[in-house]
């Protein structure tokens, strides 16, 4: 690359306007002035052309078929001479709208002159609507007016001044149009522009516009656009797409001057101009005033991307993009990375022109250009907008080979577009080890960064030791991390003067990190004769003291060197610091505690942490008395460190040096807390010394003995020791109650305290000083709970009843221990020191104990004054004691034979709940033993209540329940022989009506029917049913065998027999209940079950078979294995629901919903349907529902009378509904003749009065739309002349002022002139529906003198009819 290298300045954005002028197009026209009014005046009419019209018309209703002249009317006779005259002349002959408008169509078959038909308006021919009148009443009929064709006709003939003068004749907007769509098709100019000009609307003949543009008519395109009635900027629009797909670059032209819009239909024309690859096309529409929206540019990039012509294609993108196509587009950057690949520098040029920036995928176009060393292109490339990032990333493309001058250059280039960071810093690498001093003072100017690469410059300065390029590069900014990195390679080849340079600079330069840190170590830790005092104090100004936890301050020490020390510390250590080193001092090997003091000194003021001053006054203690006065220095005046310092004297082990160190604290300031403390800690350490020196020390000191609740004295109670006890009692101060009380539980309760002969000597000690009342309470109990104290428990037990413990404390559990013990002797000492037997008892009977402990306990009770009468009293919670003994002793008939024997009652009341539906009640204890499902209370503690007097009669005050009941309920056979034989009633019922042997027989014990039966129990009251129900074949067999019978209705089953309740409740689950289930309907039919009986539900057994709600299949199946099969099809199986229906059993199967049978519906049908059942539905009487089959036979022809019978009222009722129409069919056309008849009478009255008002106001709105017409024009004009004007001034500018100004002027003459064109028109018009106004008044002139003549020949002759007028 050459030295004057440089970047060319690139052109300007290029504009559509310029792309415009290279190809050539023409700049767009202006617009054309709108189509003036029209002004021709209306012919003069002659007398001649009057005549002519009138005989035309004479004519042609003379030519009509059946014509007959006036004077051979039959209606003649009935004219007066004078009307017969009239109408035999033509001259006074009236004509229809309808004749008027046949007359001028045949008329303008030809040429005609304007004059005559003129003639023919004035006669009244209308050119929009024809009203056609009756042929017989000669009144007009609104229902059959039609719309003229007169002007069409004129139209097609090509025929300009009938035209000119139809339009002009009052010719409304529709006739217009109609006329307009001819004369299209005709392709008539003249008659084009002449109906546009009196208001035709183009609007209306879309086809008609967008023909003369696929036509390419431009005359008749630009003659529809200065319609006064232009198109609409939506067809306008939409023809553009047209214009475009027929390529006519002229009418797209034409059709953007007057307003097309590009954007239409998502720039639909601008697409079809690029997919037809017409640029000139292309430019037409992209010229248009209306600039191309970005969001109609979406997917033109695509349709011009497949266009294989490279330099058409070139032409298309800069086109696309003067259009506003962003040039941010992955597409059109993808285009500038071809072309920088392909070496197009012109089709680069123009993208960097438009715009298009090199960003593009990391800025490839740029890379490439400069990795192939492309100076021209990367010019041109470097001349667009592109980020820093990848200007930065572009110096990394620079390639090696290049020379030092081409590098300096490239990069430089690049660093004027932002190029920072990394790829900078990899050339100062490369400067600095090239030893390249150009390109690194660029380098350094610029900013690189040194971080590349772990500083690998630095690091190349360092190691080549040139201080001067080191020098150069310290003015870049480095981290101080970085900088400390270098410290380690100065340790070698470095002399002590370079070191101090480097280190210096380095410094200087910020350095700080943990390499510095590390050299501050190393200097200190140096102890050969090379150490450097000044490279200390150098780097101990920056470095962190604090490096590895102060280990230069930590070495400094253990070299036992002052000085350094003294600087360390100048360096102001932290506080972690001198925290640690503080306890270093007294570790260290040769330091005499004078040189220990001095070293404290000096760290002391630096505040080090307490823990650490608390370690160092441990450590001082530890080394003994001869660090007395550094521990005094330490300790000072603090109270905390005194204590401290005290805990640790205490700690030590020689008792000599204890007492020294505590001899000098002590009468210090030591809190109380503390000395407490140190009592109970020195009371525990005497309890296994037997030395109690340090403990009189301590008291003599004032240790409080009370401290934390007495805990000295607790240990010594807990140890047993008597002498301590007695130290720490005698003091000369009382104890508090509460810590004696303390000492004392501890000595009865802690799990490590001796229960000894000392310790009975110590309970005494400590009773004497005063314990409370609980605590000699829970002693007893501990006393009697407690397996350890041997042979002293009889004295403890004494020693604390002597001083008044509670024997009935915790709810008698003295006695409870005493009992489970079976210590009779010490029961006995209890029960002598007032007992209270309501406690006592319960208590007993509560506790768990075994039987054969808790019988003796409560003989031992009873027989030292335990009163009978408290036996039913004192039970625990709401149970009596003998319900809780027989329910904590199902089996202790002993214990409950005790209790009865001494006193208890037994049929006691107990709450209970025997029936929940009935709740809570007080039964006696018998049915409250026989009523415990779990732990059954055995039969001989039953017994032992029956034979002590219990009733077996009495029954439960509201469930009603007998014991009887209850045993038998409970399948109990013993107890039930017993009741029986103590006379229980064997027919007795419950509040349910249940008997007993309803509840036995659902039971698998058969000995207790057969007792009940036996026992002659009343038969029939559904236990048969249950024992069928639950399966129990046995019982069963009993109860049949003693006269129970089978189809016995039982009430409690709803009505049920026994073999219908075995069907609905059975529940068959294994193989051996459905052998049983076989068995007990066998036995149940062969003692005279009727298969075919009904229950109140009206189901039979098989229906209720079918109903079973858990196994209806299996019950089904069983049941109709036996001969009831046979029976199937009786209707005594019919079931007859609520609603009338009968179903046969395989219906109710299939219809009947039941819970749970949708699962086995198919399964229970087919069941059926293999024994043959009919299927049977249908009503007993009325309509048969749907779907009814298997009807009897008298219902059967019922049915088929009433199908008869309501197909003949249908019949009859369609008939009559035939009549009704008709009748009511004639009725309305009556009454709408009749109201026809009214109607036409009364607009025959009106008709004559409404023709006036409609005239006036037809008057009125003509003149309010002229009004509105002329506002409207104006308003037009000048906002036309408004936008004419500003277009002409943003397009032209200033040079061009005065011409516009004189077009201005000339425009405004037009304009005028137009106006007063437009008003002589109105005014003519005006007075053309004046004379109009006047012929119809004229003409209703007429109309109402010949009314008052024929209402005068009415009166003269009343029956003579209407004079008509002749056809």
């Amino acid at each position: 690359m050459s030295s004057d290298l440089r970047m060319d300045a690139m052109p300007p954005r290029t504009s559509v306007a310029e792309l415009a002028r290279r190809a050539g197009i023409s700049p767009p026209v202006s617009r054309q002035p709108c189509l003036s009014a029209p002004s021709n005046p209306p012919p003069r009419v002659a007398d001649e052309d009057r005549a002519q019209a009138r005989n035309l018309l004479s004519e042609q209703r003379k030519g009509k078929p059946g014509y007959k002249e006036p004077d051979k009317q039959l209606k003649r006779i009935f004219r007066s001479s004078k009307v017969n005259e009239q109408l035999g002349d033509p001259n006074h002959w009236t004509f229809s709208q309808e004749e008027l408008d046949e007359a001028l169509l045949g008329l303008l078959n030809g040429h005609p002159r304007p004059s005559l038909v003129q003639a023919l308006l004035d006669l009244g021919a209308s050119v929009n609507i024809v009203e056609a009148s009756n042929d017989k009443t000669k009144k007009k009929n609104d229902s059959l007016k039609r719309r003229s064709t007169v002007l069409q006709r004129a139209t097609s003939r090509r025929n300009f001044a009938s035209v000119s003068l139809l339009a002009s004749s009052g010719a409304d907007r529709q006739t217009l149009n109609d006329g307009l769509k001819v004369a299209l098709a005709a392709k008539d100019l003249s008659c084009i522009e002449e109906l546009l000009r009196h208001g035709a609307d183009i609007n209306q003949h879309n086809d008609g516009f967008t023909q003369a543009v696929a036509s390419a008519d431009l005359a008749l395109l630009q003659l529809l656009l200065r319609a006064p009635q232009p198109p609409t900027p939506d067809l306008v629009s939409r023809s553009l797409h047209l214009a475009a797909q027929f390529q006519s670059v002229p009418t797209v032209c034409l059709l953007i001057t007057y307003g097309a819009d590009p954007n239409h239909h998502d720039a639909s024309a601008f697409k079809q101009a690029l997919s037809t690859r017409n640029y000139h096309l292309a430019l037409a529409i992209a010229r248009s005033p209306i600039a191309i929206t970005p969001q109609s540019l979406q997917g033109t990039f695509d349709i011009v991307l497949r266009n294989p012509d490279q330099a058409i294609l070139e032409d298309f993108i800069e086109l696309l993009l003067a259009c506003g196509l962003p040039s941010n587009m992955d597409g059109i950057s993808r285009l500038l990375v071809f072309a920088a690949k392909s070496n197009r520098i012109s089709f680069a040029r123009k993208l960097v022109s438009n715009g298009v920036s090199p960003d593009y995928n990391g800025a490839e176009s740029l890379k490439r250009a400069i990795s192939e060393c492309n100076w021209l292109m990367v010019d041109i490339l470097l001349s667009g907008t592109i980020s820093r990032i990848n200007a930065s990333d572009a110096v990394a493309s620079i390639p090696a080979r290049i020379s030092r001058q081409e590098r300096l250059s490239i990069i430089d280039k690049l660093a004027q577009r932002g190029a920072t960071g990394v790829p900078l810093g990899e050339f100062l690498i490369v400067a600095a080890e090239e030893d390249d001093l150009e390109l690194l003072s660029l380098l350094v100017r610029l900013g690189a960064p040194l971080e590349n690469r772990s500083n690998r410059a630095l690091l190349s300065v360092i190691a080549t030791r040139d201080l001067r390029k080191l020098r150069l590069l310290l003015h870049l900014e480095a981290t101080p991390t970085a900088l400390s990195q270098l410290f380690p390679l100065l340790r070698q080849g470095y002399t002590r003067p370079e070191r101090l340079d480097a280190s210096r600079l380095l410094l200087e330069a910020g350095a700080k990190g943990r390499e510095v840190d590390q050299a501050l170590v190393d200097a200190v830790a140096d102890t050969t004769p090379s150490r450097d005092f000044a490279l200390i104090e150098l780097l101990r100004s920056r470095a962190d003291v604090d490096c590895e936890e102060g280990m230069s301050l930590v070495l400094a020490i253990q070299q036992k060197d002052l000085s350094v020390i003294r600087s360390l510390c100048v360096a102001g250590p932290s506080v972690f610091t001198v925290s640690k080193a503080l306890p270093l001092a007294f570790g260290v090997d040769g330091l005499t505690a004078s040189e220990v003091l001095r070293i404290v000194e000096l760290l002391l003021p630096l505040r080090p942490s307490s823990e650490s001053v608390a370690q160092a006054v441990t450590l001082a203690v530890g080394g003994g008395s001869q660090n007395i006065e550094v521990i005094a220095h330490l300790v000072g005046n603090d109270a905390v460190l005194g204590g401290l310092a005290f805990r640790a004297a205490l700690r030590l082990t020689s008792v000599e040096e204890k007492l020294r160190i505590l001899s000098n604290l002590l009468p210090g300031s030591l809190p109380s807390e503390e000395i407490g403390r140190a009592l109970i800690a020195e009371t525990q350490t005497a309890v296994h010394s037997n030395v109690f020196t340090l403990v009189q020390l301590l008291l003599h000191n004032g240790a409080p003995v009370d401290f934390n609740e007495g805990e000295a004295l607790r240990i010594a109670a807990a140890s047993s020791s008597v002498r301590l006890l007695d130290v720490l009692l005698n003091t000369g101060r009382r104890p508090q109650t509460l810590s004696v009380t303390k000492a004392f539980r501890a000595l009865m309760h802690d799990d490590g305290s001796q229960k000894n002969q000392e310790s009975v000597q110590v309970a005494e000690l400590l009773l004497k000083r005063g314990v409370d009342q609980p605590a000699i309470d829970s002693g007893l109990r501990s006393t009697l709970d407690e397996l350890s104290w041997g042979s002293s428990s009889g004295q403890m037990v004494d020693l604390l009843l002597d001083h008044h413990a509670n024997v009935n404390t915790a709810d008698g559990t003295c006695f409870t221990f005493a009992a489970r013990t079976n210590a009779l002797d010490l029961f006995a000492k209890l029960l002598a020191h007032d007992p209270d037997y309501r406690v006592i008892v319960p208590s007993l009977l509560g506790s768990g104990l075994d039987e054969p402990s808790l019988v003796p306990a409560l003989k031992s009770c009873f027989e030292n004054g335990c009163p009978p009468a408290l036996l039913d009293l004192c039970g625990r919670g709401k149970d009596p004691p003998l319900v809780v003994a027989m329910r904590d002793y199902p089996r202790g008939k002993s214990l409950v034979s005790l209790l009865l024997t001494h006193g208890c009652t037994p049929d006691i009341a107990t709450k209970h709940v025997l029936d929940h539906d009935i709740g809570e009640e007080a039964i006696s204890a018998l049915l409250w033993a026989l009523d415990q499902p779990q732990k059954k209370i055995s039969t001989n503690v039953i017994q032992a209540l029956l034979e002590a007097g219990s009733s077996p009669l009495r029954r439960s005050p509201r469930s009603d329940i007998s014991p009887l009941t209850l045993a038998a309920r409970e399948a109990r056979p013993e107890i039930v022989a017993e009741l029986l034989a103590r006379g229980a009633e064997p027919s007795f019922r419950d509040s349910s009506n249940r008997s007993v042997l309803f509840y036995a027989s659902s039971k698998p014990v058969p000995s207790i029917v057969k007792s009940l039966c036996e026992a002659k129990a009343l038969r029939d009251d559904g236990s048969l049913h249950e024992a069928a129900c639950s399966l129990q074949l046995g019982n069963a067999s009993l109860l049949l065998e003693h006269g129970h019978k089978p189809n016995f209705p039982s009430r409690l089953h709803g009505g049920r027999s026994a073999l219908g309740q075995l069907c609905l409740g059975a529940e068959v689950t294994n193989s051996d209940q459905r052998t049983k289930l076989r068995q007990m309907i066998r036995l149940l039919l062969d003692a005279g079950a009727n298969a075919k009986f009904r229950a109140r539900d009206q189901k039979s057994v098989v229906i209720l078979a079918l109903d079973n709600p858990h196994h209806a299949v299996e019950v089904t199946d069983a049941l109709l294995e036996t001969e009831v099969w046979e029976d199937l099809n009786d209707d005594k199986h019919l079931y007859h629901d609520d609603a009338g229906y009968c179903y046969s059993p395989l219906k109710y199967a299939e219809l009947m919903p039941r819970p749970g049978r949708d699962a086995q519906k198919r399964e229970l049908m087919e069941v059926l349907i293999d024994k043959a059942c009919v299927p049977k539905f249908y009503a007993e009487e009325g309509e048969q529902p749907a779907g009814a089959v298997g009807l009897p036979a008298h219902l059967a022809r019922i049915a088929a009378r009433r199908a008869e019978q309501r197909t003949a009222m249908q019949l009859e009722r369609e008939a009559d509904e035939h009549t009704r129409r008709l009748a009511e069919t004639k009725h309305l056309d009556d009454i709408r003749r009749t109201r026809e008849r009214e109607l036409a009478a009364q607009a025959a009255l009106q008709n004559t009065h409404a023709v006036q008002a409609r005239l006036e106001a037809a008057k009125h709105d003509s003149e309010i739309r002229r009004i509105r017409e002329a506002e409207r024009v104006k308003r037009d004009q000048r906002q036309e002349y408004a936008n004419q004007q500003l277009q002409i001034e943003e397009r032209e500018g200033a040079a061009t002022y005065q011409r516009e100004q004189l077009f201005i002027e000339q425009r405004r003459k037009e304009l005028d002139y137009r106006n007063s064109a437009e008003q002589r028109a109105l005014l003519d018009k005006e007075k053309v529906f004046e004379r109009n106004v006047q012929r119809q008044k004229a003409l209703i002139d007429r109309n109402d003198q010949s009314a008052r003549l024929h209402a005068k020949l009415q009166q003269e002759k009343p029956n003579q009819l209407y004079l008509e007028q002749p056809d």
